[in-house]
């Protein structure tokens, strides 16, 4: 019995949560975030639009019009409906009449559908910039298109 034990420790240290799942219930997860920010100039408005795919209905529609320097707007992908490769594509927009724009933005995508992941994308005016962790500064990834 005691090599019993000591064989199954090993194993699931081994092999990770996936893998030994039937063994034993999963452990909690940290959801993921994608958070979007605002912080084009005074007075505008960033219009947010995804999709995210789920297991129980084909999509979940996020829209959300984010002023100035308000507090961010957060989607919270929650760990347990993740499965497999997953992937959050956003539409955002702003200027007068939505000038200016970025179609298609993979928000997010795992293919191993971590735990605790963040994807923060920060619209300025030059363009959209994006962070994989809040103690890292940001990067430039986008241009604005305009219409």
């Amino acid at each position: 019995m005691k090599f019993f034990l000591v064989f199954l420790l090993v194993t699931v240290t081994y092999f990770g949560q996936k893998e030994v799942h039937g063994f034993f219930p999963p452990l909690k997860c940290k959801d993921n975030h994608i958070v979007f920010h605002n912080k084009l100039r005074p007075g505008s408005i960033l219009e947010i639009n995804c999709l995210e795919p789920r297991v129980a209905r084909p999509y979940l529609r996020h829209f959300h019009r984010l002023g100035f320097n308000e507090n961010p707007y957060k989607i919270i992908l929650e760990w347990q409906s993740l499965s497999g490769k997953f992937t959050v594509k956003c539409n955002l927009s702003h200027g007068p009449n939505q000038k200016f724009y970025y179609n298609d933005l993979q928000a997010y995508s795992d293919k191993a559908s971590r735990c605790g992941q963040l994807r923060s994308w920060i619209a300025k005016v030059d363009g959209i910039w994006f962070t994989e962790k809040y103690a890292k500064p940001e990067g430039w990834v986008f241009g604005w298109k305009t219409r």
